[in-house]
């Protein structure tokens, strides 16, 4: 299958999305090794890089998993549960809120301990 026509997503997303059909279609099962990346390329008429990029896409969602050598398997034909992008948007807010929380918790703790200690406090203007 050679890309192209009027899908502007880019190249390795297109890849990743035919392999992970013929995982999910169960043409690929559980424990089959994905073609060679060579072999993958030229069946799409893409890089080898896109196609090494497209797998790393579906290591990335849990579909496969890429060893050391030459193989790839396949580790599930199942996908991965994936967070929509307002998920992982709260997610990443409640994470920055709590890290700030800290941040401001640590900065008291070394403020006190300065003037416990008899240091000269820093301004907090030069401090953000």
């Amino acid at each position: 299958m050679d890309f192209g026509g009027t899908d502007t997503r880019p190249r390795y997303v297109q890849v990743a999305d035919e392999l992970r059909r013929l995982i999910t279609s169960g043409e690929l099962p559980v424990g089959a090794t994905l073609p060679p990346y060579s072999e993958i390329s030229r069946a799409h008429g893409v890089a080898m890089s896109t196609v090494a990029k497209a797998v790393k896409l579906l290591q990335s969602e849990g579909f496969v998993k890429i060893t050391n050598g030459d193989a790839t398997y396949v580790i599930t034909t199942t996908p991965a549960t994936v967070q929509t992008e307002e998920e992982w948007r709260r997610d990443i807010s409640g994470r920055v809120e709590a890290l700030t929380a800290e941040i401001a918790a640590l900065r008291t703790l070394v403020t006190d301990s300065q003037n416990a200690d008899g240091s000269p406090q820093q301004s907090r203007a030069t401090d953000e």
